[in-house]
């Protein structure tokens, strides 16, 4: 079977050595898959292969993997993950060897953790710190005050923020480069006939949008944010004319962000995954490895009307036997990932109360996140409104319930207190159904509403009461002297001395009869 290119067009390392050529000879293809916010795969495949088990199958296995074009020019440098056995007929044997770059260890990586007021490249900074990877970056998106990763591995998590903000990311050379969909400005030309094969364009009216409005909310602050795209953003001499009708616009809703920026940014980003999708581009070029994702090509050779730019989605460098060396492109963008739109909920626990900005919020830890710790995090208060409603608080250690807008505990709300297994600070039961009501604070205060009795009683931590009762009312202090007004009597007792007077005025004492007894 003829072999593949070999170097110096093509190298190959394999643990920090070259392919052998023993091995060499039974490599049929070499395939380099690049995608947008996705780790890259490269894989060979050998056919005839004398012995599956033999030394390069153990020699692959989680090993480091390098491809370059001449000696210089890096396409590939990642680590075997997998291996895959082909048996066939006569005995021919096949094995597979595919491997995936350094975006892949964030892939593997998920643990519930916190990060605080940092923009989409500052996140893959702080997440590929260990990675020995240079960010860069012509556009970073809004500033996110605080992301909380939950259940997503760290690619996952990269990758719905960087979507949010209207870029992707691309790893080459150990830099990981973010754009927008406008590309990474080149100088590439692919024409027709010459270093461009193939090529297919297809438009599609349906996706294009004059422009897109954002209408959000921020939990934080139960204030209404919004945002609004009048322009994609294009490559520099993309094709814009292509549709001449006049699009609609389209307006999203119920989003949750933490401020203007970020309905902005997101409305930004689905309108430029609108325009990026309406005119695309697939095709098949001479083998360049300067062609990667995020790039921005020009076509030419074409009819005037699809020639311009176009921004490179997926590159898959393919090496055969029967091509050689080509690149197989698309400029359609990745599907965006739906937005979760449920609320869950979830139980806290308050760690702090002092809302530097007097707004009645508070912080919480969740146990099930991994102790993870909110923002300040509004409470739903009854009646609440400007000057008014009732102010109940959760305090220091309480046990709250919270609301997670759309699955992010980074955007919550209390919605109450729990209970939980602490115990009532009274009886609420009478013959079986509810009967008693009450306000309790921790410091003693209370106020019992009792319907069996049908009365009402107000307690001080100092011993002052307050009693409304069917036949009676009330009021004494915790020294004992009290005043009651009952149906059948009218009562004042002093547990000290009692003076009674008026200045300047007239005391009147009225009755039937009036009796003056000592009692010591």
């Amino acid at each position: 079977m003829e072999a593949l290119l070999t170097p110096p067009q093509v190298q190959i390392e394999l643990a920090g050595k070259p392919l052998a050529a023993g091995d060499a000879q039974y490599l049929t293809e070499l395939k380099v898959s690049e995608r947008l916010s996705l780790p890259s795969q490269c894989e060979l495949a050998f056919q005839g292969l004398p012995d599956l088990l033999g030394e390069l199958a153990a020699t692959a296995a989680g090993s480091a993997l390098t491809v370059r074009i001449g000696r210089d020019r890096s396409l590939f440098q990642g680590s075997v993950t997998a291996l895959e056995y082909e048996f066939a007929p006569a005995n021919h044997l096949g094995l597979r060897i595919r491997a995936y770059d350094q975006l892949h260890g964030l892939r593997l990586r998920q643990a519930p953790r916190s990060y605080v007021d940092l923009t989409v490249t500052e996140l893959a900074a702080t997440l590929a710190a260990d990675l020995d990877l240079a960010v860069a970056a012509d556009e970073t998106g809004p500033v996110w005050r605080l992301i909380m990763q939950h259940e997503q591995s760290d690619l996952e998590l990269l990758a719905e923020f960087a979507e949010r903000a209207g870029l992707y990311f691309h790893l080459r050379d150990s830099v990981l480069q973010f754009s927008s969909l406008a590309g990474r400005p080149a100088t590439a030309v692919l024409k027709l006939g010459e270093n461009l094969l193939e090529a297919r364009i297809e438009a599609n009216s349906g996706q294009r949008r004059q422009a897109v409005g954002n209408l959000a909310w921020d939990p934080w602050q139960a204030a209404a944010r919004s945002g609004r795209a009048d322009t994609a953003r294009r490559p520099a001499g993309a094709e814009s004319g292509f549709h001449a009708e006049s699009a609609p616009e389209f307006t999203s809703t119920d989003d949750s962000v933490q401020d203007d920026n970020q309905a902005e940014a997101f409305a930004q980003a689905q309108l430029d995954h609108r325009a990026a999708s309406a005119t695309t581009f697939r095709g098949i070029a001479a083998g360049d490895a300067e062609l990667m994702p995020g790039l921005a090509v020009r076509l030419d050779g074409l009819p005037g009307p699809v020639n311009g730019q176009y921004v490179l989605s997926a590159v898959t460098h393919r090496f055969d036997s029967r091509q050689g060396y080509v690149c197989e492109l698309d400029s359609a963008p990745p599907p965006l990932k739906p937005r979760k739109r449920a609320t869950l909920a979830s139980v806290g626990f308050v760690t702090r109360v002092d809302d530097p900005e007097g707004l009645g919020r508070i912080k919480a830890m969740l146990p099930s996140y991994g102790d993870l710790e909110t923002g300040w995090i509004g409470v739903a208060c009854a009646g609440a409104g400007k000057g008014k409603g009732l102010q109940l608080l959760p305090g220091l250690g309480d046990k709250v319930l919270l609301a997670l807008i759309r699955e992010d505990p980074a955007q919550a709300i209390v919605i109450g207190g729990l209970y939980g297994d602490s115990p009532l600070p009274d009886d609420a039961v009478v013959d079986g159904d509810i009967g008693r009501y009450f306000l309790a604070t921790p410091g003693g205060q209370r106020i019992a509403l009792d319907d069996a009795e049908r009365s009402i009683r107000l307690h001080t931590a100092s011993g002052q009461r307050v009693e409304l009762q069917p036949d009676k009312i009330r009021l004494q202090l915790d020294s004992g002297s009290f005043f009651e007004l009952a149906d059948d009597a009218t009562r004042l007792h002093a547990a000290a001395d009692l003076e009674i007077e008026a200045p300047g005025r007239t005391v009147t004492i009225r009755g039937r009869a009036i009796n003056f007894e000592q009692k010591s």
